[in-house]
């Protein structure tokens, strides 16, 4: 049985103390784990080998690449996905041709006909350097705040 780990995410205050998460975003993640439909293993293994395909070509194309990663609800399919591109530092993101970022990503994933209705909230931008600074460079609290404040 393949199962499919889904962060349900609930805000919480600073203690009385004063501590809080590092940043401005309070919250905790629970995690449930459902068993994934094997029509959704098929278009997470495609738009593995699709993203890993995209990030090979920005590994050589845009300065300051490191790496992608990628978020989906099968239930909202293909309008869930979220793609995010991880660059070195700010300024890099900031000098990049984004367009062409979103180009290279979006053909990968027309390969395998899966079209992005809005590539701008689709296709989003992030630093090794912000997560430093807000999450202490720990990537999976600081993707879980990054995408809950890109969809609120």
């Amino acid at each position: 049985m393949d199962l499919q780990f889904l962060n349900t995410l609930y805000f919480s205050p600073p203690t009385k103390s004063g501590e809080s998460f590092p940043g401005s975003l309070f919250f905790y993640a629970k995690v449930k784990a459902v068993v994934m439909k094997k029509t959704h293993k098929k278009i997470e293994k495609a738009l593995v080998q699709q993203l890993t395909a995209a990030c090979e070509t920005l590994l050589d194309s845009s300065k300051g690449f490191c790496w992608l990663t990628h978020h989906v609800n099968f239930n909202t399919f293909p309008d869930s996905l979220r793609v995010i591109c991880v660059y070195e530092s700010d300024d890099d993101i900031n000098q990049i041709n984004i367009s062409q970022v979103q180009q290279i990503i979006a053909e990968n994933l027309e390969s395998i006909d899966i079209r992005l209705k809005n590539r701008n909230r689709q296709i989003l931008f992030e630093s090794e350097e912000n997560c430093t600074r807000v999450s202490d460079g720990i990537w999976r609290l600081h993707i879980d705040g990054f995408l809950l404040n890109r969809l609120l």
